[in-house]
């Protein structure tokens, strides 16, 4: 009856064993398939994509590297991807910015900031109807920046671009202190009507540049070819001038303070008659034309040239007065910007 019941015992134990070893194995099993499965492509992987100022940047496009499997990051800069393998190469791309690679490991999570790349915004040019790259611009196009201009101190921004690029002629139309210029494109271009450019700032039309303040451009593209009237029409005949000023940006706050002061004055005017050589002139005018009472080139009769009460009192007493002294000074000029 003992050994009966030991053997029953023993097999009991037998088969709990063996229900413990099976579970275990069943453990393993599962394990070890879940595993595999993570590694063939069971990750999901989901984060936002943000600029350097934290800004979402919908559109990013995120891919596998080397495949086609991939997605975009939606209005809040978010995206999703499923069955991406661990050790996977994610690739983040965005128009006018730096692209992004991060590598997958067992994490669910990633989230990328976005800086932008200012060599590639350098290769684009503003044309009227937006912006294009540089290399495929087919017409004639010059840009003139900030730094380029402010390198010749002037009253006003047309002067500055005297000399800024080939087939653009600044002449002066007001000889006063801190007069208008006048622009040229390539010559004129008719004998009646305007001879002037197209003005277009910020993408508003005005009559001219001569009120606006260099300090506040950003870059001047200037438009020399007539495919320009294919964006403007008839009004771009004589060349457009397109002028982007500065903007605000974000950071800390920049206050700036540039101011010169200057003089501008007559470096040759016209020659005139001193008081001596205008009495002389006028007397050999009236002696060739046959006039009596002026007497002989040796004997003159000062009072009959003249012919003027004052005129002669100032000619006896020697009160000249050079009128030109009198106009014609040293014209002082100021300019004083701040910006902040």
């Amino acid at each position: 009856m003992r050994k009966d019941l030991q053997t029953s015992r023993t097999v009991t134990g037998v088969l709990i064993n063996l229900i413990g070893l099976a579970f275990l194995a069943g453990l393993l099993i599962l394990f070890f398939s879940t595993t595999v499965l993570g590694q063939n492509g069971s990750l999901t992987i989901r984060g936002t994509v943000v600029d350097t100022q934290g800004e979402p940047l919908p559109g990013v496009t995120v891919v596998v590297s080397g495949t086609t499997h991939g997605g975009v990051t939606d209005l809040d800069g978010k995206y999703q991807i499923s069955g991406i393998e661990q050790g996977a190469l994610l690739e983040y791309t965005y128009i006018g910015m730096r692209s992004e690679k991060r590598v997958v490991s067992n994490q669910e999570r990633i989230d990328v900031t976005m800086s932008s790349d200012q060599y590639l915004l350098d290769e684009f040019v503003v044309v009227g109807y937006g912006s294009m790259k540089r290399s495929d611009l087919t017409g004639s196009v010059v840009s003139v920046t900030s730094e380029e201009l402010n390198r010749f101190p002037a009253a006003n921004l047309t002067e500055m671009l005297r000399g800024q690029a080939a087939g653009i002629h600044v002449t002066t139309a007001d000889a006063s202190p801190g007069g208008a210029a006048s622009i040229r494109i390539r010559g004129n271009r008719s004998l009646s009507s305007s001879q002037s450019p197209l003005y277009i700032v910020d993408g508003m039309t005005v009559p001219h540049i001569n009120d606006l303040n260099a300090n506040d451009i950003e870059s001047v593209e200037i438009l020399k070819d007539a495919s320009s009237q294919a964006i403007y029409g008839s009004r771009a005949s004589n060349g457009v001038v397109l002028i982007t000023t500065k903007r605000g940006e974000d950071g800390e706050v920049s206050i700036n303070l540039d101011s010169y002061v200057g003089f501008q004055q007559f470096t040759r005017n016209f020659d005139l008659y001193s008081p001596e050589e205008w009495v002389e002139l006028r007397f050999w005018a009236k002696y060739n034309d046959g006039q009596s009472g002026i007497g002989e080139p040796d004997d003159i009769n000062y009072q009959a040239v003249i012919d003027d009460d004052i005129m002669y009192n100032a000619w006896q007493n020697g009160a000249f007065t050079n009128w030109e002294d009198l106009m014609l000074g040293n014209a002082v000029q100021h300019k004083h910007d701040i910006s902040i």
